[in-house]
């Protein structure tokens, strides 16, 4: 987790038997806490789209924002997102979720040279 940024993320795999036919390994979910969309949630856009997505409780506090598919070797592979059922994540508008992704910046701690 990126305390600093407000962004969370972690990899996980399917079983071999769970992912026939794919050279993928697994894959990092990316998120957005909330500390980093939260304010801007009462913005009248956003507020209107939360109208429109039967406005969910204050209690969501993530937003899956992509996944990047790795292969055996650690070599992406592929971009995906997932419903935000699946994660039960807030849904955002577009404009808000591009901009939260365009201003990614993962503090992941020191680098080891």
């Amino acid at each position: 987790m990126d305390l600093d940024g407000g962004f969370q993320w972690f990899y996980h795999a399917h079983s071999p038997q769970d992912r026939p036919n794919t050279t993928e390994h697994g894959h990092i979910h990316l998120f957005a806490r909330k500390k980093r969309w939260g304010r801007r949630m009462a913005s009248r856009a956003e507020q209107e789209f939360a109208t429109l997505t039967g406005r969910p409780g204050d209690a969501v506090s993530t937003r899956h924002l992509i996944a990047i598919g790795l292969n055996a070797k650690g070599v992406p592979i592929s971009l995906f997102t997932v419903n935000s059922w699946v994660t039960g994540d807030l849904m955002l508008s577009r404009r808000l979720t591009m901009e939260l992704l365009q201003g990614m910046r993962l503090n992941t701690g020191p680098r080891c040279h």
